[in-house]
């Protein structure tokens, strides 16, 4: 698994993170054969697993981690009318 940060993913992640919580990477279905990449800030469970991504950490559960081998890169922008994070894929 070799994922990058953009720039603006680090200088959104300095404003969000604590000692104490970390970017969680969530896959979730969406329908009946979708699925979406989530982030959202959360604290460590006994399930997860905490993983380096430039520097920073992340959460991830057995789900994501076939799927985090085709992610390139994680970046923070517009998508629509929000700011959000999001996966550039292989």
């Amino acid at each position: 698994m070799s994922v990058a940060l953009t720039q603006a993913a680090k200088d959104q992640l300095d404003k969000m993170l604590s000692d104490d919580r970390y970017m969680r990477i969530a896959l979730n279905k969406t329908g009946c054969c979708n699925f979406t990449l989530d982030f959202y800030v959360d604290r460590k469970k006994s399930k997860d697993e905490l993983i380096d991504v430039d520097g920073y950490g992340f959460l991830i559960t057995e789900l994501e981690k076939p799927i985090l081998d085709s992610v390139v890169k994680i970046d923070y922008g517009r998508k629509g009318m929000f700011k959000d994070f999001r996966a550039v894929m292989r």
